[in-house]
């Protein structure tokens, strides 16, 4: 896949990180949510077969590719922090260069 470099004003990437980080915290927000309904699960809400399975699905599929995402929008947050910590020190001009794929 070919490369290319996308300019970003810097109030746009500070926008961007703005919403990268209200999303992590709804994924966060949604995890708990999980773990909630899974010990309920647990305890007595839904007996049998398909309690068992709501409660796999929950715990073995759906909480650790929501902790994945959590992980990933918060390794990108890091990233565009240390861009904006350039733009701080007076390193960095008033655009970013971005990589990006194109398909």
């Amino acid at each position: 896949m070919p490369t290319d470099f996308k300019q970003i004003p810097f109030t746009e990437l500070t926008a961007y990180r703005n919403k990268l980080r209200a999303c992590a915290a709804d994924v966060e927000a949604t995890s708990t949510v999980v773990k909630r309904i899974s010990e309920q699960l647990s305890e007595e809400t839904l007996v049998g077969r398909a309690g068992s399975s709501m409660q796999e699905a929950l715990t073995g599929k759906l909480a650790p590719a929501l902790q994945r995402f959590y992980e990933k929008l918060m390794e990108e947050d890091s990233d565009i922090a240390a861009v904006i910590s350039g733009f701080a020190d007076g390193v960095e001009p008033a655009t970013v260069k971005v990589l990006t794929t194109k398909s």
